[in-house]
């Protein structure tokens, strides 16, 4: 950092942390306490870096950790010298420590201000987005062992305001970030709310309780009839054109569930499974090795389990189809979408189920209903989560009339289209939040507060 990075006011002046703090020293009085006092310990996965305090301290004897941790006193501010802990802005000034006294992770740096500044002074100042980018730039250390080098620390220029005008300042500050955290905090509960709405609106559209019966519309059973037809006039093609004959041949089809164990469905509607309604096209899949995708890029998406990963130069299907997640804990965490549409020309690695549906059955509905089942019971694995394509194809699926369908098609979409569009203004106002933080603090040590 250069040594005035900006303009003072005439009663300001620029210093070095390291001139107005002591870095890094024991105190060489620690060694005459006895191993019985009690102190606080604070490990690094302790301190509140939105808070800059220090969350759920513990009690331990001195004797236990006066080797091996860093200590530190009330008044000293804590800086986390590794990444990514620096980097998220591991933070704070020490307080209320049991006997005035701390230790921690020897991934601190110490910082205690002597008489021309205030702790809050040092600590408000090092939580900058500019401090901490300047702070990375000059990492030091091998890759997975970066720290923030001591000297850099010392060197770092520093703005020193009269004491009273930095108390004014202080107080100031972190009424306007209080109120700032008030507000994200108050966002943050809402993509939890929002979640449950989007689940309750899918189980809700499954029960029928979106949409309205209409005795005139055909029942769902025998919509299902028709497609257990074409399924076997495909099946009987297929063996014609094998020379076979398919009246000496059994044609089994997918097993129908056992609805006395199911809920009860509304009207004309009928339990059936995925496998039913759908055919699978695992079978044409390919995975491309990043190495070698890195050789084919092209303007084709690549889909995985989640979605789409990179874009190849060929592709491996034409149309419209629903992929469906086959492994990875995103089968139970549900971090992201389970199944998903893919339209046009796209090729797919073997970690997502491949289908089309059957009878007119909008892609829609069934891409909608795996984001309201509970997978757990269809799913192997812990460590690799995994959902076979016999597990997926037995999955029971309530099937509306196919008018119906596209009208819980249209219920859910309209509902969820209000969701995301809540989402995104959340996502919006969060970042005007960090923004409007970023400001408090360049104002303030600039002597404009």
């Amino acid at each position: 950092m250069s040594n005035e990075p900006w303009d003072l006011p005439d009663d300001w002046y620029w210093s070095t942390i390291g001139d107005v703090c002591r870095l890094n020293e024991r105190d060489r009085a620690l060694r005459a306490l006895p191993d019985d006092l009690e102190v606080t310990f604070v490990p690094m996965a302790a301190i509140d870096a939105d808070r800059g305090a220090i969350a759920r301290p513990e009690r331990r004897p001195l004797g236990e950790v006066r080797k091996g941790f860093t200590p530190f006193s009330d008044g000293d501010v804590l800086l986390a010298r590794i990444t990514p802990s620096m980097e998220n802005g591991k933070a704070a000034v020490a307080r209320r420590l049991v006997n005035g006294l701390g230790f921690g992770s020897t991934e601190f740096h110490v910082m205690r201000p002597g008489s021309e500044v205030l702790p809050e002074w040092v600590y408000h100042f090092i939580r900058r987005v500019e401090f901490r980018s300047e702070a990375k730039a000059n990492f030091a250390g091998t890759a997975g062992q970066l720290r923030v080098p001591d000297l850099f620390v010392r060197s770092a220029s520093i703005p020193v305001a009269p004491l009273a005008e930095q108390k004014r300042i202080v107080d100031k500050v972190e009424g306007l970030l209080e109120q700032s955290r008030t507000a994200r905090e108050a966002l943050d509960r809402i993509p939890p709310l929002l979640k449950r709405f989007r689940q309750a609106v899918l189980a809700a559209a499954f029960r029928g309780e979106l949409t309205e019966r209409d005795a005139s519309d055909e029942p769902a059973s025998v919509l299902l009839e028709r497609i257990r037809e074409e399924r076997r006039r495909k099946w009987e093609e297929h063996l014609r054109a094998k020379g076979k004959d398919p009246r000496k041949a059994k044609c089994v089809g997918p097993k129908t569930p056992d609805a006395m164990y199911l809920p009860e469905l509304p009207e004309r509607w009928v339990w059936t499974t995925v496998g039913a309604v759908t055919d699978n096209f695992d079978g044409l899949r390919v995975p491309v090795k990043e190495s070698d995708r890195n050789e084919r890029h092209g303007p084709f998406p690549y889909y995985g389990a989640s979605g789409i990963i990179d874009h190849v130069d060929r592709y491996l299907f034409d149309g419209n189809y629903l992929l469906v997640g086959e492994d990875g804990a995103n089968l139970l965490n549900r971090a992201s979408p389970i199944a998903f549409r893919a339209c046009g020309r796209f090729w797919v690695n073997n970690h997502a189920h491949v289908l089309q549906t059957l009878g007119g059955i909008p892609l829609a509905f069934l891409e909608y209903y795996f984001g309201a089942v509970d997978l757990s019971a269809y799913v192997t694995g812990t460590a690799q989560p995994k959902m076979t394509q016999a597990k997926m194809n037995s999955i029971p699926v309530p099937l509306a009339p196919q008018r119906e369908q596209w009208l819980i098609v249209d219920a859910i979409g309209s509902r969820l289209a209000h969701v995301e569009g809540i989402e995104k203004a959340v996502t919006e106002a969060r970042r005007r939040a960090e923004s409007v933080d970023r400001s408090i603090l360049v104002t303030a040590f600039r002597g404009e507060a």
